[in-house]
């Protein structure tokens, strides 16, 4: 484990210039680096009701069930074999629903899909899959390519935001990616999530409900150049959603890690720290995978 304090730029942060690479960073924020035994290609967080983390693998057909304990910050990994995934398919995103039941987002290897599964735990330790829900161009109102699909979720029991990692083009040339709303398995709406660079791509999800169905969100927004945290509110009835940045890590990916940093997942802990994962399987990215735990700000 490392422990590292980085410059970020908080909420009230400034952009110098259109470069997403240049913003005006607040005072040092830490966070501690922690080794994690995860498959590569580790893509996404969720949180269960215990305080234990899952990861899941995009290729690697196991889901990570992983206890972090402190004093001194350690990990505790079970991994859970995975039945039921299609051929050509990586899993990309998870949620957790509740009772041992999960969401998990898809996209395509060769092809252009986007879809969410939904799986639950076994009294064997192995979680089986099941096809549920796909996406088309039309319903989301983008030009889907491969891999670029379901790249992000969360919810709870019967609610479900699903962040969709290809992206289109607004009236005065912003960015904006499909975020959709489910509930017990079918479309209720589909938003605008409004993109904060010229070239990041949606990469993970987490969020909260509160009790007239608005959900409060985190979620990383990355790319070669691009390491942002957003943080944004989505209403029910919202059209397009504009997040803050709450938090800019590329000069932390770019200085310390050699720009082969790729964030792909993000929860927050019952103490409000956020704990990241990288995903290592790429072809300008590597080194082992960690649980990043930012300290409570």
């Amino acid at each position: 484990m490392k422990r590292a304090l980085v410059l970020v730029a908080m909420l009230a942060c400034k952009r110098t210039d259109d470069d997403p690479k240049k913003t005006t960073a607040l005072p040092p924020t830490p966070f501690d680096e922690v080794d994690v035994d995860l498959p590569p290609g580790s893509s996404d967080l969720a949180l269960d009701d215990r305080g234990h983390l899952w990861s899941i693998a995009e290729r690697d057909r196991v889901i990570s069930e992983i206890e972090l304990t402190d004093n001194p910050i350690a990990t505790r990994v079970t991994h859970h074999p995975v039945d039921g995934v299609p051929d050509g398919v990586d899993t990309e995103a998870i949620a957790w629903l509740g009772g041992g039941k999960f969401a998990i987002g898809t996209e395509g290897q060769q092809e252009a899909t986007a879809a969410v599964m939904f799986g639950e735990l076994g009294t064997d330790g192995r979680i089986a899959i099941h096809p549920a829900l796909s996406f088309t161009n039309d319903q989301l109102g983008v030009v889907m390519t491969k891999n670029h699909g379901v790249e992000s979720l969360c919810g709870r029991g019967d609610d479900l935001l699903v962040g969709i990692e290809s992206w289109g083009t607004l009236p005065d040339g912003g960015r904006w990616s499909p975020l959709i709303r489910l509930h017990g398995g079918a479309v209720t709406e589909i938003a605008k999530l409004r993109l904060t660079s010229d070239r990041g791509k949606l990469s993970a999800l987490y969020c909260t409900f509160a009790p007239d169905g608005t959900a409060d969100v985190i979620g990383i927004e990355r790319h070669y150049g691009v390491s942002r945290i957003l943080a944004f509110s989505d209403a029910l009835g919202a059209k397009e959603i504009t997040p803050k940045i709450a938090m800019d890590l590329w000069t932390v990916v770019r200085d310390r890690y050699h720009e082969k940093l790729n964030l792909e997942g993000i929860v927050t802990l019952a103490d409000g720290r956020w704990v990241m994962v990288n995903d290592n399987q790429g072809a300008q990215v590597d080194g082992p995978t960690k649980l990043f735990v930012f300290h409570s700000r």
